[in-house]
């Protein structure tokens, strides 16, 4: 859905242009519709429908009344070749790495680009990517010239998929999703109501929970608290995914005399939310590596293969009670 805002003084009708192509699978075809609407909640109206096939990429467009709010396509998957085009974008943090995949030909070939933006602001491409499952120099169409393993290339050039896996890395990123309606983005704006930036530090060192912490406070942030779904993917997806491996991240969470566990080091005291726990957390107390039992009263974020990043408690210091953890203790400093 794309919103509009048209000047119906200006005009009293709008041409909206486009490109499609649509290759049916036999008899099997797929469709494409266009719509609009002229309020946000209004019924949508069909701008152009395409039921029929378009073997070749073709430019169409449709007059639309000047007062259009949105506009909308609508993609029918009837097992053709699909409505061709991309799957999106995805990002990696802090790292200058945009990625996006396509596929073409009903995935018979797939394709992968990393980009990256230049000084200039401009978005340049670093690798391009494809996987092609059919014969080389065949018809794309022919199932019979079909592969299970695909021929990779890599910037043009034939290569092997070790190669390939090397130069295309779309491991750890993160989906650039979300939209603002016209409104809402007019409504920030007006009321100044803009989300402020927070920014994420990582610290990895042989400390306790208090002293990182401490640590935190000293440059002037706090140990990150988890206190909404969206900050969790977020900094799950700079951290979690990425490059340290097997760490324990001490987190803004700490046992409340309440005996509830609650985000406190931003200040909010808010409950952590039950779904964030590992299956049997907090347990309260634990095992040391020498068989004593010892009080938890902290929150540690892991990551778990099969269940995802989670939460845990853990005592405050956690090399006394596990020696081994020696190098794999870090902290998440967020700064607001």
């Amino acid at each position: 859905v794309k919103n509009l805002r048209l000047d119906s003084e200006i005009s009293d009708s709008v041409k909206l242009t486009y490109a499609h192509i649509r290759r049916a699978w036999s008899s099997d075809q797929d469709q494409m519709r266009v719509y609009y609407r002229t309020v946000a909640d209004g019924e949508w109206t069909v701008a152009a429908a395409y039921t029929s096939e378009v073997a070749t990429w073709t430019v169409d467009s449709v007059v639309l009344p000047a007062n259009t709010y949105q506009v909308a396509f609508e993609m029918t998957d009837n097992w053709g070749y699909g409505v061709m085009g991309n799957h999106g974008y995805y990002y990696k943090p802090f790292e200058n790495v945009i990625y996006n995949s396509n596929a073409d030909y009903a995935g018979a070939l797939q394709k992968e680009t990393l980009m990256k933006m230049d000084d200039n602001g401009e978005i340049e491409v670093t690798a391009f990517g494809e996987a092609q499952f059919f014969e080389e120099d065949a018809d794309p169409f022919d199932t019979s010239k079909y592969l299970d393993e695909p021929i990779w290339f890599l910037n043009g050039e034939k290569t092997t998929v070790e190669e390939y896996d090397k130069a295309i890395d779309s491991k750890n990123m993160m989906f650039l999703g979300g939209s603002l309606s016209a409104d809402e983005v007019i409504s920030m704006l007006e009321n100044s109501d803009i989300p402020k930036e927070h920014k994420y530090e990582i610290v990895t060192a042989d400390m306790t929970w208090s002293e990182f912490e401490a640590l935190a406070e000293s440059k002037g942030g706090h140990l990150v608290t988890l206190s909404d779904g969206s900050e969790r993917s977020l900094v799950a997806g700079m951290f979690m995914y990425t490059k340290i491996e097997n760490n324990v991240f001490m987190v803004g969470g700490s046992l409340d005399s309440d005996g509830t566990y609650k985000w406190t080091t931003d200040g909010s005291n808010s409950k952590i939310q039950d779904e964030f726990w590992l299956s049997g957390e907090p347990s309260f107390e634990g095992k040391t590596e020498s068989g004593d039992t010892m009080k938890e009263d902290k929150v540690a974020w892991i990551y778990v293969e099969g269940k995802g990043d989670v939460l845990m408690d853990v005592p405050d210091n956690i090399l006394e009670a596990a020696p081994s953890y020696s190098g794999y203790l870090s902290c998440i400093i967020e700064y607001e």
